[in-house]
Formats: C-alpha cells, sequence, structure tokens
C-alpha cells in the first residue's frame, strides 16, 4: 500500500568528514550545503534508480524589514532539482549543483548560496 507520510532521521556528521565537505565544496566553487544536497540526491539516485530528482527544502520567509514583527510562520519551500544524468563522479554532482540557476534573491533566505 502507497502511504505519503513522511519522517525524518537525524544524522550527525563527524567533524573529520564536515572538514573534508568543506574542503570539497571550496574546489568545486559550491556551499557545503551545496555539497550535502548532492550526497543526498546521489542517495536517492542509488535508490530509486532515476537520474532525474527533485528535492524540497525549506527557505527562510522574514527577509523584509515590513515582516520582520508579523506573528505567524513564514517558510517556502524550494524544490531543487538534481540531474544525476550520466553516472557522474560524486565531486561533479557537487559542481552541477553549484553552477545551478538559483532562484533570485535566494541569497539571503538559502542555505545554499552566501
Amino acid at each position: 500500500m502507497q502511504s505519503y507520510r513522511g519522517a525524518s532521521r537525524p544524522v550527525r556528521l563527524s567533524a573529520a568528514l564536515t572538514r573534508q565537505a568543506a574542503a570539497l565544496a571550496r574546489r568545486e566553487g559550491a556551499t557545503l550545503f551545496m555539497v550535502l544536497l548532492a550526497a543526498f540526491q546521489a542517495l536517492l539516485a542509488r535508490i530509486s534508480g532515476q537520474d532525474d530528482l527533485a528535492v524540497g527544502s525549506p527557505v527562510a520567509g522574514r527577509n523584509r524589514v515590513e515582516t520582520e514583527e508579523l506573528i505567524g510562520f513564514f517558510v517556502n519551500t524550494l524544490v531543487l532539482r538534481g540531474d544525476l544524468s550520466g553516472v557522474p563522479t560524486f565531486a561533479s554532482c557537487s559542481a552541477r549543483c553549484a553552477r545551478r540557476r538559483w532562484p533570485p534573491g535566494c541569497t539571503r533566505t538559502c542555505p545554499s548560496k552566501s
């Protein structure tokens, strides 16, 4: 029976692995978020057998002074598409993520560009 129930699974990365991922991000002109996104998309591609993936990521919604004092939950979901066609290396997956066209204004609200 198909289910649409989601779940979460906390994952802790060691300090050494985090340093290695950050170094890869610098080499590929990406951010740590992009490298971790590429890793997650590679895992999903392997499990699903698909090479065109979409992953949703919440982004902050209070990037304007006028909304700072409003009460409520301001979050949008940004769909991040991953192209893993052609059996790319992990470094090239990260580089593809870095070259992706990010939506306007994403530099302030997304963890992906800084």
